[in-house]
């Protein structure tokens, strides 16, 4: 059974408005999925496939309605503003349309409940704990390394940047040290900024921004990194 994802309300609200909606996340958290189940009238177009990619502005304006261009991060160009389309990319892209990301199923969508409201967090002890057996909330998925690394840097040591990877997914949850990464790879500190800049475009980090207030002798104020 299709999960019931809560995207699903804001997306609906989006496309009504006859204004074009960005849908953006990491592979794998089922965009396309999403948007094909909500809209299936409406038509599918992905850039994935090369047919489509080799002159996607005849196909557009061959569209007697809205559509669905998947891919959109291959050819960013075809976002346009005044049109009635659903775009999906898995790539983080900046554009002045409305943007709605989609990530992994949440814990409450996975066990079909409303999610908690955020004022509510810290008053009530959760239903169930997390075992082993749980699916982890954002898992990583690593196609991007076939499918998106290559457009978006030139890596020339493949398995030096899945120990980058895999290093620094050992460190989720902890702060940030870039010049640490980089000593322990043996690689320039603004290689590391440039791999971290492509993990975050492709949704696959997460930088938890400290509390500002101080708490007794705490006076770390650094990012965690996840």
């Amino acid at each position: 059974m299709l999960l019931e994802r809560h995207l699903a309300i804001p997306l609906h609200r989006a496309v009504h408005s006859r204004q074009p909606v960005l849908v953006q996340g990491p592979r794998g958290a089922g965009k396309t999925t999403l948007v094909r189940h909500e809209f299936p009238d409406h038509a599918y177009i992905t850039l994935d496939d090369p047919l489509a990619r080799r002159n996607p502005d005849v196909l557009l304006r061959r569209l007697r309605g809205p559509a669905i261009i998947d891919a959109v991060h291959r050819d960013p160009r075809l976002i346009d503003p005044a049109s009635p389309h659903i775009f999906v990319s898995s790539l983080r892209l900046q554009t002045a349309i409305t943007t709605l990301d989609l990530y992994s199923p949440t814990r409450a969508e996975r066990q079909r409940r409303p999610a908690m409201p955020l004022e509510t967090l810290g008053r009530f002890a959760p239903s169930k704990r997390l075992t082993a057996a749980d699916p982890p909330p954002w898992p990583v998925n690593r196609s991007f390394l076939d499918l998106d690394l290559p457009s978006m840097v030139r890596v020339h040591d493949r398995a030096l940047f899945e120990r980058f990877l895999a290093l620094a997914e050992a460190r989720s949850g902890t702060i940030l040290d870039q010049q640490a990464l980089a000593r322990q790879l043996g690689v320039a500190h603004r290689t590391i900024v440039r791999w971290l800049e492509v993990l975050d475009t492709a949704f696959q980090t997460l930088l938890l921004p400290p509390y500002r207030e101080t708490f007794g002798r705490r006076v770390v104020q650094r990012p965690k990194f996840h």
